[in-house]
C-alpha cells in the first residue's frame, strides 16, 4: 500500500512507525504478522466474533505482542474516539455484509483515515461473479437443509463433484459448469463457508462500489495487486480505446474484458494529491525484490543481446539492456531479499563492466522496474523486515510461527508477510523448538526418539535452510 502510494504521487506514512485498522480481523492473525516485524507501529483490530477475538488475544499474551489491540464489537456500534490510521484493511467484508452496514464502512474510514492514508476494501464484482453466483445458489438449494455449517460444506463438496462427473461432452454449458466446479473444489472449506454459503454475498459492478465510496469523500486510488490493472496483454487496437476513457471507466471496462470477480481497491481522502500514472522517479526510493529467472544458462549482458527472464508462471520479460539485464540476475541471486535501488544499480553496475554505466543507463532501469511491476514480475516495497537469510549457529523462530506450529496451524506467517505451509513432519516437529538455545546438534539429539533416521542431522541442517529461505527465522 505505502509503495503504491509513493509511485502515485502520496507521502504515506512509513510502514515502519505507523497506525494501522483492521475491520473484521477475526482472530488477529494478520495483524499479529505484521506486528511482529512492526515493533514501533501500532495495531488495532476489531470483530464481532468473541470467541475469535478471545483466542487473539491469547495468542497476543503467549507471543508477547504489545502493539496490537484486539476487541469484540460491532462495526455499527463501534467508535473510533478521535483516533486517525495511516493504514485501514477490510478484506472479506463489504460484499458480505447488509447495505447499512457497508455505508457504516465507509463512514468509518471516512472518519479515521489520515490525511495521507490509504484504506483497503476487497470485495466481490461482476461481471465474473455471476458464474460464481450461479454455483453458490445451487450449493444453497443443495445444502441449506442441513443444520451443521461444516456438514452444508461437505455437501456443497459432493454436488461439485456430482456436477463434474455429469459433464461428459464439450458443451458450451459443460466447459464452464467444469471449470466453476473445478474452482469450488480447490478452495479451503472455511472460503467456501464464508464466499459461497453465507448468507449474504453481494458482488458490486466496479462503478457502483466507486459511486459508493465519493458518497463519503472517498477516491479510488488504485488496485493493491498494481498489476491487475495493466492492459499490456490487450491489442492495440483495445488499448487505444481505454486510453480515451477516465480512469474509471477504464476500470470497469478491464473488468468487462477480463471477467474479473474479485476486487482488492485502495482509497484515499477525496482531493489528495495524486498522479494518474506512476512515476519512475520514485523507484529510487522504494525496495524491489524478484524472482525472475534468466531462460538461458549463459545469458549475455552484452548491447544488443535479449534475454528473456520468466517468473514462477512463466510469465516472460524480454530485456536487451546490459544494465537492466545485470539488475535482474543479481535480484534473482538475492532473492527473496530485497534490495534498495541504489543498492541495485552500484551491484548491477559491477556486473555489466567493462561496459560503462550512464545516466540513461540508470533511467532506462528505472523504467525496466517500472515496467516489470506494472506486469506483476516484480516486487515493490518500503520496509525490509529483519529475517535471517541463513540459519546461524542457534536458530530462532518467529514466535509467532512457534505458537502456531505448536497449535497445528495449517499455514504460519512468514517475516514476510506470506503463508507459508508446514506439511513435513520433522519440520512441524522442529520449528517450536528454534527459540535461540539450540543449535543443529542439540536439535538433532532432541528429535532422535521421534525421528530415527541415520541421517536426521542432514535432514535437520536441510529443514533449517528451507526455514531460513522462507523467511520463518529471526534476524
Amino acid at each position: 500500500m505505502a509503495a503504491i502510494g509513493r509511485l502515485l504521487g502520496m507521502s504515506p506514512a512509513p510502514v515502519a512507525a505507523c497506525r494501522v485498522l483492521e475491520v473484521g480481523c477475526a482472530d488477529g492473525g494478520n495483524l499479529a504478522a505484521l506486528a511482529v516485524t512492526l515493533p514501533e507501529s501500532q495495531f488495532t483490530g476489531f470483530d464481532l466474533a468473541a470467541e475469535a477475538i478471545a483466542s487473539g488475544r491469547e495468542m497476543l499474551r503467549t507471543v508477547g505482542l504489545a502493539n496490537v489491540r484486539l476487541a469484540a464489537a460491532d462495526l455499527l456500534e463501534w467508535r473510533p474516539e478521535g483516533r486517525q490510521f495511516d493504514y485501514i484493511i477490510a478484506h472479506g467484508f463489504y460484499s458480505w455484509v447488509p447495505v447499512n452496514v457497508r455505508d457504516r464502512l465507509f463512514e468509518v474510514i471516512a472518519a479515521t483515515l489520515a490525511p495521507h492514508g490509504i484504506a483497503y476494501v476487497s470485495y466481490n464484482v461482476y461481471p465474473g461473479c455471476f458464474l460464481r453466483k450461479m454455483m453458490a445458489g445451487m450449493m444453497h438449494l443443495h445444502a441449506d437443509r442441513l443444520p451443521d455449517p461444516w456438514q452444508r460444506v461437505a455437501q456443497s463438496r459432493e454436488l461439485m463433484k456430482f456436477l463434474l462427473a455429469g459433464q461428459t461432452g464439450e458443451s458450451y454449458a459443460g466447459r464452464i459448469l467444469r471449470e466453476e466446479a473445478g474452482m469450488v473444489l480447490s478452495e479451503s472449506d472455511e472460503n467456501i463457508f464464508h464466499d459461497d454459503l453465507a448468507p449474504i454475498n453481494d458482488p458490486v459492478w466496479f462503478r457502483e462500489f466507486a459511486a459508493h465510496a465519493r458518497r463519503f469523500s472517498l477516491a479510488y486510488l488504485a488496485e493493491s495487486e498494481f498489476y491487475s490493472s495493466s492492459d499490456h496483454h490487450l491489442p492495440e487496437v483495445v488499448r487505444e480505446v481505454l486510453g480515451q476513457m477516465t480512469a474509471a471507466d477504464r476500470e470497469q471496462y478491464l473488468d468487462f474484458l477480463k471477467c474479473r470477480r474479485f476486487r482488492g481497491s485502495l482509497l484515499v481522502r477525496a482531493g489528495v494529491s495524486s498522479t494518474p500514472e506512476p512515476r519512475a522517479e520514485e523507484i529510487d526510493r522504494l525496495l524491489i525484490s524478484s524472482p525472475l529467472a534468466a531462460v538461458s544458462a549463459s545469458p549475455s549482458l552484452a548491447p544488443g543481446a535479449v534475454e528473456e527472464f520468466k517468473d514462477r508462471r512463466g510469465i516472460p520479460l524480454r530485456v536487451d539492456h546490459p544494465l537492466s539485464k545485470a539488475a535482474l540476475l543479481h535480484l534473482a541471486g538475492q532473492h527473496p531479499r530485497a534490495l534498495s535501488f541504489p543498492s541495485l544499480v552500484s551491484e548491477a553496475s559491477a556486473m555489466a563492466a567493462p561496459q560503462p554505466v550512464t545516466p540513461d543507463d540508470v533511467e532506462a532501469l528505472r523504467n525496466v522496474m517500472l515496467r516489470a511491476y506494472q506486469a506483476g514480475l516484480i516486487d515493490l516495497g518500503t520496509h525490509e523486515p529483519a529475517w535471517a537469510p541463513a540459519p546461524g549457529e542457534c536458530p530462532m523462530a518467529s514466535p509467532l510461527v512457534r505458537y502456531q506450529v505448536g497449535r497445528k496451524h495449517p499455514f504460519v506467517s512468514s517475516l514476510r508477510h506470506l503463508a507459508v505451509n508446514i506439511d513435513d513432519e520433522l519440520a512441524a516437529a522442529m520449528l517450536p523448538l528454534l527459540d535461540g538455545t539450540r543449535n543443529a546438534q542439540k536439535l538433532t539429539a532432541e528429535l532422535a526418539a521421534r525421528f530415527p533416521a541415520s541421517d536426521l542431522r542432514q535432514q535437520i541442517d536441510s529443514r533449517l535452510q528451507t526455514a531460513a529461505q522462507q523467511a520463518l527465522l529471526s534476524a
